[in-house]
């Protein structure tokens, strides 16, 4: 996480704040893991039968917690790859199929975010 912060290896600013965002789920989601060992429980294994339920509920809940962490880091990271992914193949059809009569209007339909993309000929050598 320090690298990242400091260095910034990615061109991109959006780029080096998802990596961020990233290594910190990921630091989250580690420095909760030894919750989940059974080393100091008096239940031993069977820690979900034992007399004292209450550390087995918290784990459970914590378990829920850092489950839901990961769903929406990996929902997130997969919304921003599509959004990349869509805006490519926006920028292909309309380089690829711009003087076409049935493609003309294709601008408009896949119209993706605010950003305007000039395409120009290309001539052959």
């Amino acid at each position: 996480m320090i690298y990242v912060g400091l260095v910034q290896p990615f061109n991109e600013k959006f780029k080096n704040r998802l990596e961020l965002l990233n290594e910190f789920c990921v630091l989250l989601v580690s420095a909760f893991m030894p919750a989940f060992t059974d080393y100091g429980d008096e239940g031993g294994v069977d820690c979900l039968e034992a007399p004292d339920a209450a550390s087995s509920k918290e784990k459970i809940s914590l378990g829920w917690f850092l489950l839901s962490v990961i769903f929406v880091q990996c929902l997130l990271n997969l919304s921003v790859q599509g959004y990349f992914i869509l805006k490519t193949l926006k920028a292909f059809i309309c380089k690829r199929y711009r003087n076409r009569p049935p493609f003309r209007c294709l601008r408009r339909l896949l119209r993706l975010g605010s950003g305007t993309y000039r395409v120009t000929k290309v001539h052959d050598a």
